[in-house]
Order: structure tokens, then C-alpha cells, then sequence
């Protein structure tokens, strides 16, 4: 695939980037349609394009959002079936077991801890303290994600949403 993606002028914290994608007509659609994939990485691509970080944490959270989708087949759709705010208490969960050798986190902390786990076991996989961090953000920009594609649906008279 020979693409060439130009971006528009300044990167601008208020607006939308601009891209122009150049290439044959079916490499323009492929890159297209992965970009539509990816729509739920707009607002950290943002982030990042505007800070001028292309690397770090916040390359890592938007590595790790694709990597949900990609690898455990998650999406938009599945997403917005969570609508009791399950993502955002798996993303507490992780946070939390990133410090589990604290002091302050005990043996009744972490028996509590798997308590608030919202999904079966099986999908409870913490590593290490950087990496249960990177999901716990990854998880956040899910819920909010979804939480902002709910508002849109209810703007437009959607019902049971959120």
C-alpha cells in the first residue's frame, strides 16, 4: 500500500485535525475504513497530535484501546452495551491492583477489590504497576467514549442509552 497522510495546517486544541489522505483509490478506501476503525482513538490522537507527544503513556493508552479492539474484538457496539458503568469500575480495578503492594492495600483490600471486578474472572489479567495503569486509562477513554456516543444518540432522540 503506497499512502501519503498530509495534516492540514497548526494542530489547533479546539478544532478537528484535517487529513488528506493521498494514494490509489483502494488504498485511499482501505486507510478510510481502518480510520473509521479507529474512531474511538480520535480524541487521544488529538491529544497527542496537539502536546506533541508521540510517545509515552499516551501513546500507550491509544496502543492499548486499539489492542482491545484488534485482539479481544471489542467495539463501539459492544461498548455501549455497558451501560452500568462496568468499563469504568474495571478501570478502577486496574488502578487500584497498580498499587496492590502498598502498605494500604491489605489482603481484605484486595479480597474486596476482586469483589468490584465487573466481569467473570477470566478477564481479570493484571501484570504489573505501568501496564494495569495503561489499561485502567484505556478503560476510562472507553466509558467515556461511550458515554459521549450515548449523548449523541439522545440528542437525536435515541432512547435507553446511557
Amino acid at each position: 500500500m503506497a499512502l501519503k497522510v498530509v495534516f492540514v495546517g497548526e494542530p489547533d486544541p479546539g478544532a478537528t485535525p484535517q487529513v488528506i489522505l493521498e494514494g490509489s483509490r483502494a488504498d485511499v478506501h482501505h486507510a478510510g475504513k481502518f480510520f473509521g476503525e479507529c474512531v474511538a482513538l480520535t480524541q487521544a490522537v488529538e491529544v497527542i497530535t496537539v502536546l506533541g507527544h508521540h510517545d509515552g503513556a499516551l501513546r500507550d493508552i491509544a496502543d492499548e484501546r486499539r489492542r482491545q479492539h484488534a485482539e479481544e474484538g471489542w467495539s463501539d457496539q459492544h461498548d455501549d452495551t455497558h451501560t452500568e458503568g462496568e468499563m469504568a469500575f474495571a478501570a478502577a480495578c486496574y488502578a487500584l491492583e497498580a498499587n496492590a503492594d502498598s502498605n494500604l492495600f491489605d489482603q481484605p483490600r484486595q479480597a474486596a477489590l476482586r469483589e468490584l471486578w465487573p466481569w467473570n474472572s477470566h478477564w481479570w489479567k493484571p501484570r504489573d504497576r505501568r501496564r494495569d495503569l495503561v489499561r485502567a486509562a484505556a478503560l476510562i477513554a472507553a466509558e467515556i467514549d461511550r458515554l459521549d456516543r450515548a449523548e449523541a444518540k439522545l440528542k437525536t432522540g435515541a432512547t435507553n442509552v446511557l
